[in-house]
């Protein structure tokens, strides 16, 4: 008799375009369908910036709650646990404090996944008392539910400093969107992006927040002495303002806002560069390195472990410190780049592939299953 198919049932929030649900989607597309059948479930409507058709297309059973935050914490469970019971799955697996708690009511075995330092993250995001509340509260939840994944060994690290265990599950990226181009094929994407063909970009993608310090990387470019490189800001936030303002006269430094096309992008630069403050395993710096370039980031522990799978993937810097920062850069463009890149490709398909990322939790679910049944 053919054994039967592991069913995970994946709850969040909802399925909006970011850097946990883009991971969520690396996992559910690379499962071995002959083994796992998965169903996601979102606990609210979608918002405008989805990521819905890419699950659709990855084979996944599709159900939605479809409540708001304020509905979902009074008629949330009710409505979690009686589509739990008409589903029958094997397994939940959570990401997001709200369906974390949630699911840790259900009688299920349950693995969810911690993306980010909860102590640094939710203070910076809703303010220094709904933050530190929301920590204590999420921890304490934490240690209500079977096994916890965390993002990187450095998120790890840090959940056992509040009493949390917890496996290291690297985030992956996928190398099928993201990877280098040829010499030829960079400067036609160049030519197509409006991007200056004969200048060595650094590109900084993600929100223009302070968490993420896009302030240090300005002040750093601007330190340059080249006239020959580019600083391209992706993204939006409460900072670009004060940002462009800065520098409205400086021609070099290119604002696109947010775009859909984060890849030709990368594709198209040299260099990447973050100043970030806080990280999980930044989704970024992942897609950067599959695109084949050098790394150009501050020294958080999350960035830091980067480097431990590979020492001569770019430079470190000093948190917060623009000189350090233009010092790093200035390095970086007198490097062996093509070495650089070789280093960052066999790091992403050896350690940080969504494929690899994939096949680690279907062992911890296979683990875990095995234990029940």
């Amino acid at each position: 008799m053919a054994k039967s198919k592991i069913k995970v049932a994946y709850i969040v929030s909802t399925l909006k375009k970011s850097g946990p649900t883009n991971q969520l989607l690396n996992i559910v597309s690379n499962l071995d369908l002959n083994v796992f059948q998965p169903i996601v479930i979102t606990l609210s409507p979608e918002p405008a910036e989805s990521l819905l058709k890419e699950f659709k297309r990855a084979e996944v059973t599709l159900y939605t709650l479809d409540l708001s935050r304020w509905s979902g914490v009074v008629f949330g469970l009710k409505k979690l646990r009686k589509l739990i019971s008409t589903a029958k799955p094997d397994l939940l697996h959570t990401q997001g404090i709200r369906s974390d708690i949630l699911a840790s009511y259900l009688d299920k075995p349950h693995i969810c996944t911690i993306r980010n330092y909860l102590q640094l993250d939710y203070p910076m995001t809703y303010g220094k008392l709904v933050g530190s509340v929301m920590t204590k509260c999420h921890i304490a939840f934490l240690k209500r539910i079977d096994v916890i994944a965390a993002c990187s060994k450095s998120v790890s690290r840090n959940l056992l400093l509040s009493g949390v265990n917890s496996n290291a599950v690297q985030n992956g990226v996928n190398t099928k969107l993201y990877y280098p181009l040829s010499s030829a094929g960079k400067e036609q994407l160049r030519l197509h992006l409006g991007l200056p063909v004969d200048k060595q970009i650094f590109i900084s993608t993600g929100h223009l927040t302070r968490r993420k310090d896009p302030l240090t990387v300005l002040r750093a470019f601007e330190a340059l002495s080249s006239e020959s490189t580019v600083l391209l800001f992706l993204g939006d936030g409460d900072m670009r303002a004060e940002l462009e303002k800065q520098c409205s006269k400086d021609s070099r430094i290119i604002f696109t806002g947010r775009v859909i096309n984060v890849d030709e992008y990368l594709k198209s630069s040299d260099f990447f560069v973050s100043a970030s403050r806080a990280e999980g395993l930044p989704n970024a710096a992942i897609e950067a390195m599959a695109c084949g370039l050098p790394l150009i980031i501050s020294d958080i522990a999350p960035h830091e472990e980067l480097f431990e799978l590979n020492q001569n993937i770019g430079q470190i810097f000093r948190e917060r410190d623009s000189s350090s920062l233009a010092e790093a850069m200035e390095k970086a463009m007198n490097f062996d780049r093509e070495a650089a890149k070789s280093n960052c490709l066999t790091v992403i398909n050896e350690h940080l592939s969504a494929k690899v990322m994939s096949q680690t939790y279907q062992e911890l679910y296979v683990d875990v299953v095995r234990k029940i049944r």
